[in-house]
């Protein structure tokens, strides 16, 4: 994918000729390893999702209401939402049409077609809100990462923002209209709490299921038996990717915001930080420069938003390994897509272009909209154009395990089980009108039942 990573003029992220001397090249050939260390490095990934498996165990007896909907995110019709594992709530979800209530800090809020009782009894009061995040149960080393950076950020989480990432730990679609430059580092605080979180989990379930799939194939070829027909349930379970390998894009205006999300997401790796690849060229690039300081001549919203690096033209993307992470990785090759609109769409382009590219956004899972008002300030068209191509099919099938590829992805319903999040300073029609744009070919008439939506908001 040619400069996918990267802008035009720049060279390619896969050719980065400006990448320090001193920062390790993940993505550089490994060197060859037996078949004995290859069995201990599957031993080491089946032991840690087992640890894994039985921490939540030991969290549900401490909890017996801690929330983990990531194992039911591609349930089809999606359940009831409940506690822990297989709960239900006690209203249909079919029967809650619409409705309406009140929550600590979101004094007005509305869930369509989804009931979201069991979600509103976690968060009764402002102490529960604000620390609702601890009650769901992330990835493994996340808590304590996401403790550690509030810490040495100095940052609060308050029960507004606790209440959004239970919603957003839920895979509702979101209209978060409270993003401000009051809270703003908090709400994306908690967005790249839920991003993080949501790729260690798909690429934990990846791996796992290669190590029992070469794990099967060894024992077959040691013991010399003939390779069996495998159960349809089995050959389900291990269906664990989309066309391609991005899982989440973050559409956002400005390199500064850009710069903000990528920092956070790096202090809440797993990993150290001298594990990711390309952060001094990072920090060149989107970082603040000189003359980037506040004005105080400027309001103090003005400020938030142009202070820092204000180019709109940006595109980035990250990739995860099991103990690494890399920026400016060709989309190809990323697990997240951060960009702005316009530097998307120079590559998607718009219908009736003679040269487009998109393929790499087949396969979407969560699909975040920072700040659309400020978006909206800039070119609303250029949000809607990269919108209508998320989740559509790929026009060329290169390197696709078919026997991995999701049903969802299969059937043409990715768009339906993707989760959208917007967030903006006020209410507006063209963010409530993105819940409803996706690609032709996915009809939304035909499972509206998937398209789970939370507003909050207050005083408006």
């Amino acid at each position: 994918m040619k400069g996918a990573g990267v802008d035009d003029e720049e060279a390619g992220p896969a050719e980065d000729a400006d990448a320090d001397a001193e920062e390790v090249d993940i993505d550089a050939p490994d060197e060859a390893v037996s078949d004995e260390e290859e069995e201990d490095d599957e031993d080491v990934v089946l032991k840690e999702t087992k640890g894994s498996s039985a921490a939540r165990k030991r969290g549900d007896a401490k909890h017996s209401e801690t929330l983990n909907f990531f194992d039911s995110f591609w349930q089809d019709p999606p359940g009831p939402l409940g506690a822990a594992t297989g709960g239900t709530s006690s209203a249909s979800a079919d029967s809650a049409a619409q409705q309406r209530f009140a929550l600590p800090g979101l004094q007005r809020c509305e869930a369509q077609r989804r009931d979201v009782l069991a979600v509103q009894k976690v968060l009764q009061k402002d102490t529960d809100a604000a620390s609702a995040w601890k009650r769901c149960t992330l990835a493994p080393g996340l808590q304590e990462k996401f403790e550690a950076f509030l810490e040495s950020e100095g940052l609060a989480i308050g029960a507004q923002e606790g209440s959004l990432f239970m919603f957003l730990h839920s895979y509702l679609d979101v209209s978060f209209p409270l993003h401000t430059h009051l809270n703003a580092r908090a709400v994306r605080a908690v967005g790249a709490l839920h991003v993080v979180d949501h790729v260690l989990k798909a690429c934990q379930e990846v791996l796992f299921n290669s190590a029992v799939s070469n794990a099967a194939k060894r024992r077959k070829k040691n013991d010399g038996e003939p390779a069996k027909i495998e159960e349809a349930s089995d050959l389900l379970a291990s269906c664990d990717s989309g066309f391609t390998r991005a899982r989440v894009l973050i559409l956002c205006p400005f390199r500064s915001a850009c710069h903000e999300i990528v920092r956070m997401i790096m202090k809440l790796f797993p990993g150290s930080s001298k594990e990711v690849g390309n952060a001094k060229r990072f920090e060149e690039e989107f970082g603040p420069q000189e003359d980037d300081g506040a004005d105080s001549e400027k309001p103090a919203d003005w400020n938030h938003l142009f202070q820092g690096n204000s180019d709109d033209r940006f595109r980035l993307g990250m990739s995860f390994s099991r103990k690494k992470m890399k920026l400016y990785t060709p989309f190809d090759r990323s697990d997240i897509l951060i960009c702005s609109p316009l530097g998307l769409r120079t590559i998607t382009g718009a219908a009736g272009d003679r040269k487009r590219e998109f393929d790499f956004l087949s396969s979407i899972e969560v699909c975040i909209v920072d700040r659309a008002d400020v978006l909206a300030m800039q070119n609303w068209e250029h949000v809607q154009e990269v919108m209508k191509v998320v989740n559509h099919r790929p026009n060329h099938l290169k390197g696709i395990d078919i026997t991995r590829l999701r049903p969802a992805f299969a059937d043409g319903k990715a768009r339906q089980f993707r989760q959208t999040v917007v967030t903006s300073a006020g209410q507006g029609m063209d963010p409530e009108a993105l819940f409803a744009l996706g690609p032709k070919d996915n009809s939304l008439q035909t499972s509206t039942n998937l398209l789970q939506k939370w507003r909050g908001g207050g005083g408006v």
